[in-house]
Protein backbone atom coordinates (compact mmCIF):
# COMPACT_ATOMS: atom_id res chain seq x y z
CA UNK A 1 0.00 0.00 0.00
CA UNK A 2 2.87 2.39 0.74
CA UNK A 3 4.10 2.11 -2.85
CA UNK A 4 0.63 2.74 -4.25
CA UNK A 5 0.13 5.77 -2.01
CA UNK A 6 3.53 7.16 -3.00
CA UNK A 7 2.53 6.82 -6.66
CA UNK A 8 -0.69 8.73 -5.94
CA UNK A 9 1.36 11.39 -4.13
CA UNK A 10 3.65 11.77 -7.14
CA UNK A 11 0.67 12.03 -9.49
CA UNK A 12 -0.94 14.57 -7.14
CA UNK A 13 2.18 16.76 -7.18
CA UNK A 14 2.29 16.68 -10.99
CA UNK A 15 -1.42 17.55 -11.23
CA UNK A 16 -0.88 20.32 -8.71
CA UNK A 17 1.98 21.72 -10.80
CA UNK A 18 -0.35 22.11 -13.78
CA UNK A 19 -3.28 23.11 -11.55
CA UNK A 20 -5.61 20.47 -12.96
CA UNK A 21 -8.65 20.33 -10.68
CA UNK A 22 -9.99 17.32 -12.61
CA UNK A 23 -6.86 15.29 -12.01
CA UNK A 24 -6.44 16.50 -8.44
CA UNK A 25 -9.96 15.49 -7.42
CA UNK A 26 -9.74 12.17 -9.27
CA UNK A 27 -6.38 11.27 -7.75
CA UNK A 28 -7.57 12.09 -4.24
CA UNK A 29 -10.75 10.07 -4.78
CA UNK A 30 -8.78 7.06 -6.04
CA UNK A 31 -6.36 7.31 -3.13
CA UNK A 32 -9.33 7.35 -0.75
CA UNK A 33 -10.74 4.18 -2.32
CA UNK A 34 -7.38 2.45 -1.86
CA UNK A 35 -7.19 3.58 1.76
CA UNK A 36 -10.70 2.25 2.41
CA UNK A 37 -9.71 -1.09 0.90
CA UNK A 38 -6.81 -1.31 3.35
CA UNK A 39 -8.83 -0.18 6.38
CA UNK A 40 -7.47 3.38 6.68
CA UNK A 41 -10.77 5.17 7.27
CA UNK A 42 -9.15 8.35 8.63
CA UNK A 43 -6.78 8.58 5.68
CA UNK A 44 -9.68 8.01 3.30
CA UNK A 45 -11.65 10.85 4.86
CA UNK A 46 -8.64 13.16 4.54
CA UNK A 47 -8.23 12.24 0.86
CA UNK A 48 -11.94 12.73 0.22
CA UNK A 49 -11.91 16.14 1.89
CA UNK A 50 -9.07 17.17 -0.45
CA UNK A 51 -10.97 15.69 -3.40
CA UNK A 52 -14.05 17.69 -2.45
CA UNK A 53 -12.08 20.94 -2.32
CA UNK A 54 -10.49 20.31 -5.72
CA UNK A 55 -13.76 19.19 -7.29
CA UNK A 56 -15.52 22.50 -6.70
CA UNK A 57 -14.49 23.77 -10.15
CA UNK A 58 -14.79 20.64 -12.26
CA UNK A 59 -17.52 19.81 -14.76
CA UNK A 60 -17.79 16.09 -13.89
CA UNK A 61 -20.96 16.06 -11.76
CA UNK A 62 -20.80 12.28 -11.34
CA UNK A 63 -17.35 12.45 -9.74
CA UNK A 64 -18.49 15.30 -7.49
CA UNK A 65 -21.46 13.22 -6.36
CA UNK A 66 -19.32 10.13 -5.72
CA UNK A 67 -16.88 12.16 -3.62
CA UNK A 68 -19.69 13.79 -1.65
CA UNK A 69 -21.59 10.55 -1.05
CA UNK A 70 -18.58 8.52 0.04
CA UNK A 71 -17.30 11.29 2.32
CA UNK A 72 -20.72 11.62 3.93
CA UNK A 73 -20.97 7.85 4.38
CA UNK A 74 -17.57 7.63 6.08
CA UNK A 75 -18.20 10.64 8.30
CA UNK A 76 -21.53 9.24 9.47
CA UNK A 77 -20.29 5.72 10.21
Amino acid sequence: IELAISIYDTAFKKAEAINSKDYLSSICFSAALLKIEFGDRTGAIESLEKAKIHSNKIIDKELKAEIHDLLKELQES
